[in-house]
Parts: structure tokens; C-alpha cells; sequence
């Protein structure tokens, strides 16, 4: 997977409320230093918000604390801090930056249709005007039915470009098509997002080892089960995408040559002290009780 070169941080960031939180705990700076530390991952994995080695292996808390070169310690407690925090979330065991499209400027897919999108575009744009300064010989007649029959071609073209962005624009609107949805999922606005058959059948050619249906009622339950985690109408394709994408990389027979223990072995030296574990008790305690966890 190809890694995100930059990742976007707003200039009054240490003025956010959790920030400011953080910033007042024990080892805050060296949290607020581990979650900079999430965000360039996160870009380098390219996985829309997923913390991921590679495509199909995630990172573990003992991977963060050797490349980090943090105490385990200092991770399991910054993690902690973070999901409680709703900065992270944890699904499938696989750690995810919340509102990951705040430090990512534009989906690579999405960039990606729109040069598609563009380039299309300027090719008939060639086509037309090289048909319209063509010049005419005696056959004149001849040139100009067939000139008249390319141009009927290509704004034939266009026609497919249009049909095929009104069938895309279904996706965003239950009010742009008559047909029923077969499952709807709960947003954080509390409306019904719609899932239609033609995005089903799309889903299953995508993703053909996954059960479409059974997944999708999974993230229904999801949703409904954390209501606070629900996703915006900008966000939930994203959000489907990515957990139809895990479920069929788990289905996969693929056995992944990496030796976990490596990352456990390795020996991590700190600039600061380690806390003890009565220390690492105390501290996750005091930040429940500031949260009111």
C-alpha cells in the first residue's frame, strides 16, 4: 500500500478541549507525542484510518511500543486515554483514528475519480475539436454525414457519463430512486442511510468472499449499539467500504511470513522513567475518574 506523504494538523490544535486534557495528566507530553506519532502512521498505512502493517496485519500494542520506543506501559496507557477520549476506537482488534478525514486531506479514491472523471471529459473535448476543424474534401457530403454521425457518438458518450453519474448519485439519497432500499443503517444525525440492491450486487463483485448481507447487518447492529460512534452521511461509505475490505482480507488463506515475537522481543530504552505497575494502576484510574468512565 502506498503511503499518504503529509497529513494535515490544524494551527489550534493545543487548544482542543481532549488536548488540554491530556496535557494535564501524568506523562502528558509523552502521550500528546504518541498520538502525532498515530496520525503519521496512520497516513504511512494509507488504510483509511487503520493503524496497519500491511493489508491484511494490524498493528498490536507491543509493535507501537517497539517502533514508538515507548514502555508498553506508556502505549497501553496513551491507548487507553485515546479510546476513552474518542479519539481511537478499537474494530476487529484493528486500532482506528477517529474522524480520520479531519488529518487527511482528500480519500485517494476519490481523487482518483475525479481525474478519471476530468481526463474523460478533455478526450471528448479533443475529439470534438479535432472533428470540427477537420477539413473537407470533394467528398464534402460524405464527411460531413460521417463527422455528423461521430459527433452523435460522442455526445452518446456523454450521455453514458451522465447516466452513470446519476446512478452513482443514488448512493448519496434514497429521494433520487423509487426502488426500496433492502437494509438502511442509523447515522449520528439519527436517519436512516439507505443500502439499495444495485450497491449490494456492486459489493458482492468487489468483495466476493464476504457475506454482503450478513456484514451489513453486522454494522447495523454496530451502529445501533453505539449510538455515539455513528457515522456521518460524508463518512458511512467510507466506513462500509473499509469493513467489507477487512472481511475479505480475513477470508483469504493468505498466512502472513511474520514473526509477532520479534516485536515483543526487542528491547525498548527510554528517556523517561518507566512507571511501576501500582504507578500505571493509579493513573488509569485517575483518568476514568477525570472522565467520568
Amino acid at each position: 500500500m502506498s503511503d499518504v506523504k503529509w497529513i494535515k494538523i490544524v494551527t489550534n490544535i493545543f487548544d482542543d478541549e481532549k488536548v488540554k486534557f491530556i496535557e494535564t495528566m501524568p506523562n502528558g507530553d509523552e502521550i500528546i507525542v504518541i498520538w502525532f506519532k498515530l496520525l503519521c502512521l496512520a497516513g504511512k498505512s494509507n488504510s483509511s484510518g487503520f493503524l496497519m502493517i500491511t493489508d491484511k496485519i494490524a498493528y498490536t500494542e507491543e509493535m507501537l511500543s517497539s517502533i514508538f520506543n515507548r514502555d508498553i506501559k506508556v502505549i497501553q496507557l496513551a491507548l487507553a486515554t485515546f479510546e476513552k477520549l474518542e479519539m481511537v476506537e478499537l474494530v476487529d482488534n484493528q486500532i482506528y483514528i477517529m474522524n480520520w478525514e479531519k488529518h487527511q486531506s482528500l480519500d485517494k479514491l476519490e481523487a482518483k475519480k475525479l481525474y478519471d472523471r476530468e481526463y474523460q471529459r478533455k478526450k471528448r473535448e479533443e475529439k470534438k475539436k479535432l472533428l470540427e476543424n477537420k477539413s473537407y474534401d470533394n467528398r464534402a457530403t460524405l464527411a460531413e454525414g460521417n463527422n455528423d454521425n461521430r459527433t452523435l457518438d460522442i455526445d452518446k458518450e456523454e450521455d453514458k457519463e451522465k447516466d452513470k453519474e446519476k446512478e452513482y448519485i443514488y448512493v448519496q439519497s434514497d429521494t433520487i430512486t423509487h426502488e426500496p432500499p433492502i437494509i438502511t443503517i442509523t447515522l449520528n444525525d439519527k436517519s436512516e442511510y439507505p443500502i439499495y440492491q444495485k450497491m449490494i450486487d456492486d459489493y458482492k463483485e468487489l468483495y466476493p468472499a464476504v457475506d454482503i448481507i450478513q456484514e451489513l447487518k453486522k454494522m447495523k447492529g454496530w451502529c445501533n449499539s453505539n449510538p455515539t460512534k455513528r457515522k456521518t452521511k460524508r463518512g458511512i461509505l467510507r466506513f462500509i467500504n473499509s469493513w467489507l475490505a477487512r472481511k475479505q482480507d480475513e477470508s483469504s488463506t493468505y498466512k502472513p511470513m511474520i514473526n509477532v515475537n520479534e516485536f515483543q522481543s526487542k528491547e525498548i530504552s527510554l528517556v523517561t522513567e518507566k512507571p511501576s505497575d501500582e504507578e500505571f494502576a493509579r493513573l488509569r484510574q485517575e483518568i476514568e475518574k477525570r472522565i467520568g468512565g
